[in-house]
């Protein structure tokens, strides 16, 4: 099998890890970028709630006295004091609500919204004859206008209960504090729409547009309610820690209500009107000293509202700065792997390839290459010193080969010059024998003629 190259390897390990540090980072700026989403919605929730809120007392305010005033026999210009501060009221938390539920995430919020605008709208228009109907005797006024206004200020109260409702449910389970505190928003409501039915049975026997028969039961009933749910509220936050202004409106609530006789006060009222008696406050005071301590009930509401609208927005802070470091760190880790990758690939790879080719360059035998890197002081460097050295003690293996080679060549041609000499003398030496030879035997030859001669002659004497 293959082995893998030194510069895959390193890149491998670094990528393999690059990916699992980034993975880690990229987790963590996921999930801080989940709260601080998380923490927007609550807030938008809680602040849309709050100003839907903020608006419901004051259109029951403005229904019951309105309503009032249209049926009543007194010819007014203007609405009384109570009702017009409550219009003043509700027309900013009205438009206050409708700005800020684009920012709310709830299915039905775009059919809400125009529901509510389209409500308002009519609101507004019959405020206008109420101004234009109220001048008048009663026996001119346009017949149904108390009617319309209440159905009217009953939808919008309709469609605020709705907002509330889905804006609670959308945040339900994401923030426990929160939660409470829209619980209790919840139960303060039930209470002071229990004290708050109490105050207009009294209000509406004054003018007798209800029947005195009927009111002790109704008020016995609503103080109930009213009673039972600001223990309740009470009871929820027991053991809890709260802000300091949540403690300061439930003490307030005590104070100003519960501690100051108004209970009591609504049922002689109610039994001296059963009684036929007729009391010193008209409905107008009425409204003018109840509404107010009314309010202190829903101080608490507010308080509550306000302390969930605080701890979602100091939530998505700590969220937001959290997603920033995250984001922060991964750039750092992108960055820092990216200059890892890069010295790698150009510092570290690149290097051992020139120190590769060059290493079979020389084990082919080519001296002619230059050791590289021998300036680094790192490891790298001390290859290439290292190269440098083995490419001088390859030349001087291959001078000390070379002169070898030469000695070798000088003593073959030494040798063979003499072997030729050798050849040469032996050549003349037998060549002088030969001759020495030839001349004796030639001599010889002309001896042995002349004995024959000489013996012929001998015999032939």
């Amino acid at each position: 099998m293959a082995r893998l190259s030194i510069k895959t390897t390193l890149i491998g390990v670094i990528s393999g890890l690059s990916v699992i540090v980034v993975g880690l980072l990229g987790q963590d700026a996921v999930t801080a970028w989940k709260a601080t989403e998380q923490a927007k919605r609550i807030s938008a929730a809680a602040q849309v709630t709050a100003a839907a809120f903020r608006a419901l007392p004051n259109l029951r305010v403005d229904r019951n006295g309105t309503y009032r005033d249209i049926v009543g026999d007194k010819v007014a210009t203007a609405p009384s004091e109570p009702v017009r501060l409550a219009r003043v009221a509700e027309a900013s938390a009205l438009s206050e609500t409708l700005a800020l539920l684009p920012r709310s995430d709830f299915d039905g919020r775009d059919q809400l919204q125009g529901d509510l605008d389209q409500a308002r709208t009519r609101l507004i228009q019959l405020q206008s004859d109420y101004a234009t109907e109220v001048a008048k005797p009663l026996a001119d006024r346009r017949k149904g206008l108390a009617q319309d206004y209440r159905d009217t200020a009953n939808h919008i109260l309709d469609l605020l209960a709705s907002i509330n409702i889905h804006s609670a449910a959308s945040i339900v389970g994401r923030d426990a504090y929160v939660d409470r505190m829209f619980a209790l928003k919840t139960i303060i409501w039930e209470a002071r729409m229990g004290l708050g039915d109490a105050s207009a049975v009294v209000g509406d026997t004054m003018t007798g547009v209800g029947k005195p028969e009927d009111a002790v039961k109704a008020m016995a009933t609503n103080i109930g309610r009213g009673i039972a749910a600001w223990s309740m509220a009470k009871e929820l936050v027991n053991g809890v820690t709260v802000p300091a202004d949540l403690k300061a409106a439930f003490e307030r609530g005590d104070k100003d209500y519960f501690g100051a006789g108004m209970i009591d006060m609504q049922a002689k009222m109610v039994a001296a009107l059963a009684a036929g008696k007729k009391l010193e406050m008209n409905s107008v005071e009425w409204t003018g000293q109840i509404v107010p301590r009314l309010g202190s009930i829903l101080l608490v509401a507010d308080a509550a509202m306000q302390s969930a609208i605080e701890t979602s927005q100091a939530n998505y802070a700590t969220a937001s700065q959290s997603l920033l470091f995250d984001l922060g760190a991964l750039v750092a880790a992108l960055l820092v792997v990216g200059t890892t990758l890069y010295y790698v690939a150009y510092e570290i790879a690149r290097p051992l390839t020139v120190i590769r080719q060059i290493m079979m360059t020389l084990a082919e035998g080519d001296l002619g290459v230059t050791a590289p890197y021998t300036s680094r002081s790192d490891e790298l460097g001390a290859i290439g010193k290292t190269i440098a050295i083995f490419r001088t003690n390859m030349a001087e293996a291959e001078d000390l080969r070379m002169r070898q080679q030469e000695a070798e060549r000088s003593t073959a041609e030494q040798r063979r010059i003499a072997m030729h000499e050798l050849a040469d003398r032996f050549d003349r030496a037998v060549g002088a024998i030969v001759s020495t030879v030839a001349a004796s035997a030639e001599r010889l030859y002309s001896a042995a003629g002349t004995l024959t001669q000489t013996s012929t002659k001998t015999a032939e004497q």
